[in-house]
């Protein structure tokens, strides 16, 4: 009867073991509640037009820098609102990737790509060669694909694609309650259309330059046409031409920064007069403010048309 009863005891005292062990601390029980309530609070707040105008307003903090140089090599130049287009579709297929994916696995994006860091290396090594090419002037011509017109433009695509791979998003509250409403609610199909408006909104100032380019004809203008130049190696004359160099300096710039940093991080770094929090701060109020859809639609319709304009004169 008493090992019967003391049997019993021991059962009890390993259940309770088990049990108390499945349950989660109550600390880790408070950070998922919270998780949550933001999570419904973001996707009640952010909508399209918030999520477009975050990202137009990253511009203003140092991590969108990252992107003027990969811009510069290749935008000065006809056809330039093309060449942006397509460095954008290319780069936007694989930001929204590396968010839904981050977020599908409960992570950062930062984190994801801090484990998968080969990825950037190898996308380094990339920007490295097509920076190469540049600058002995054979651009993205030994690329073996047939079906594409303009070989270039396939080029700026690939080449949006491996910049995506490794820049530091600005991930201030918006871009940050987008991807916590996308690991919470597994709202994926707007959440790709929010990250979709956040880099379009990214994107805005270099889209409004490549107009001016192609409006104004800027590429034929003697300070962007640069010059040829002619010097021996080897024994053989070589041309290399001073747009040609100044890009390729900058694809090889940024790729060297992939293969040492494993991101674009260090543009992070650049906090001039407290841009970052400031800009974070411009963030958070759009959602609060009530003029905000009002301003955002009608910004959003105006880049929208001027795109299609331009678009329109171009296939014209």
């Amino acid at each position: 009867m008493k090992k019967w009863i003391l049997f019993v005891l021991c059962f009890l005292l390993l259940l309770s073991v088990v049990v108390s062990a499945l349950e989660l601390p109550a600390s880790i029980q408070k950070i998922i509640d919270y998780n949550n309530q933001q999570a419904a609070y973001y996707l009640e707040n952010i909508t399209y037009i918030v999520a477009f105008l975050a990202g137009l307003l990253a511009i203003l903090s140092p991590c969108t820098l990252a992107i003027v140089p990969m811009y510069f090599s290749y935008g000065l130049k006809e056809k330039s609102t093309w060449h942006t287009f397509t460095f954008f579709l290319g780069f936007t297929s694989i930001f929204i990737a590396l968010g839904i994916l981050a977020s599908f696995l409960g992570q950062s994006i930062l984190f994801f790509q801090a484990e998968h860091s080969f990825l950037i290396f190898l996308a380094g090594l990339f920007l490295i060669l097509f920076g190469v090419m540049q600058i002995v002037g054979k651009g993205f011509s030994f690329l073996p694909i047939k079906v594409f017109k303009a070989k270039s433009l396939f080029g700026v695509f690939i080449l949006g694609m491996l910049f995506a791979l490794g820049w530091s998003a600005c991930t201030g509250p918006i871009l940050g309650g987008v991807l916590l409403i996308a690991s919470i609610f597994g709202s994926y199909t707007k959440v790709a259309l929010l990250m979709f408006l956040y880099a379009l909104g990214n994107f805005v100032p270099f889209f409004l330059f490549s107009f001016a380019v192609d409006g104004f004809k800027l590429h034929e203008k003697s300070w962007i046409r640069g010059k040829q130049f002619h010097f021996t190696f080897f024994g053989k004359t070589l041309e290399i031409h001073s747009t040609q160099l100044i890009a390729g300096i900058m694809l090889i710039s940024m790729g060297l920064i992939f293969v040492l940093f494993q991101d674009t991080s260090l543009f992070l770094t650049i906090n001039i007069a407290g841009a970052n929090l400031k800009g974070y701060a411009l963030q958070e109020s759009l959602l609060s403010s009530s003029f905000v859809p009002f301003i955002g639609l009608a910004l959003f319709i105006a880049f929208v048309f001027l795109l299609g304009y331009f678009l329109l004169r171009k296939f014209r």
